[in-house]
């Protein structure tokens, strides 16, 4: 694995209807730039890793173990092991997760 990573130059997957990442792992980390459309949404789901989220362009409507607010760019989010979550992009936007333990699934 390059130590210099290129979102671009990664695969696109879909996960949802809108919502598009590109993604790359290390033997313990996965990194994701996600990529949703006004309007998309993430239905609640969890897993057992943890998850950071950094919105980098526009605005996510997010809910995480029932508290809900409206992510703005340069925001970060912190989603704990197991914690139910959902969003609604309120706007284009993009984001960048990192998953600690690596998700296997992605």
């Amino acid at each position: 694995m390059s130590h210099f990573i290129k979102f671009s130059d990664q695969k696109e997957k879909i996960l949802f209807p809108g919502i598009t990442a590109r993604i790359t792992h290390s033997d313990q980390v996965t990194i994701t730039r996600v990529s949703l459309e006004k309007g998309a949404v993430l239905p609640e789901h969890q897993h057992i890793n943890e998850q950071w989220s950094t919105l980098i362009e526009g605005e996510l409507e997010m809910e995480v173990d029932g508290e809900r607010q409206v992510v703005r760019e340069g925001m970060t989010v912190f989603i704990p092991s197991d914690a139910p979550h959902s969003a609604i992009a309120r706007t284009h936007c993009v984001v960048i997760d990192m998953f600690v333990p690596k998700r296997n699934d992605l």
